[in-house]
């Protein structure tokens, strides 16, 4: 058998190993021989891992696009936490996006239920759709709680004085008489003054996620094609596909 790296390399370089060797060119088209079935192997192996890696960059670019642009279908995916073995789902907007290692996050109140679900049980579930591009992802991943580090504080720093006015109310899931925005009356109809929306940090908060695996989907007409990409304890990157 030639050296792996010559396996690696083209069809037409392996042929030339082959030829000085005094292999008949013959074998390189022959598939019963072994020489040919580890070329194709190889072959067909690199193929599936620019498939691959052209879908990754595709996800990355959307998580990215999610974050910039309000209009993106991924700036508002729907998130997923469980408590008291019951699945608890709600949409947020997603606010921040790295990919090494890869994670998300978005901003909520402190007062919220998903703070203890999460506290409870940090394992949650992301989903987003691209409706354009028929793309669906399904993240899990490990939820962090940020409220006095340096990852919330800079997130209130570019967190706009109306969008703070969420954070200046009444916590959320209250019951109360009558429907209410929560906000306070002084401020509903008004951006509220630096003064006035800093009131609102000591109820900001924001959830991180680790993206440990990622299911995606895409929708075709001519057959739908669903890939794995899962991030293990060494933090590398394994691949695989599934049937959709």
């Amino acid at each position: 058998m030639p050296p792996l790296s010559l396996i690696k390399s083209s069809r037409n370089r392996l042929r030339n190993w082959a030829a000085k060797r005094g292999y008949r060119s013959i074998w390189l088209t022959n598939l019963n021989c072994p020489l040919t079935q580890a070329v194709l192997t190889y072959e067909k192996y690199l193929g599936q891992t620019r498939i691959t890696r052209r879908i990754l960059k595709n996800v990355w670019k959307n998580l990215d696009l999610g974050v910039l642009q309000r209009d993106h279908p991924f700036h508002t995916p729907v998130f997923a936490t469980s408590a008291e073995c019951k699945a608890n789902l709600r949409v947020v907007v997603l606010r921040r996006f790295w990919r090494r290692p890869p994670c998300i996050a978005f901003h909520t109140h402190l007062d919220s239920p998903k703070i203890k679900e999460i506290t409870n049980n940090p394992q949650v579930s992301w989903l987003f759709y691209h409706p354009q591009e028929k793309l669906q992802l399904r993240v899990k991943g490990t939820a962090t709680l940020h409220i006095d580090d340096e990852l919330a504080e800079e997130q209130w720093l570019a967190t706009g004085f109306f969008s703070r006015r969420c954070y200046v109310g009444e916590a959320p899931t209250q019951i109360v008489k009558k429907a209410t925005s929560g906000i306070p009356e002084e401020i509903i109809d008004r951006q509220p003054t630096k003064e006035e929306s800093e009131v609102g940090r000591a109820n900001f908060a924001v959830i991180s996620s680790t993206i440990d695996s990622i299911d995606c989907l895409e929708l075709d007409v001519k057959g739908n094609r669903r890939s794995l990409f899962v991030w293990n304890e060494n933090g590398q990157l394994e691949t695989s596909w599934l049937t959709p």
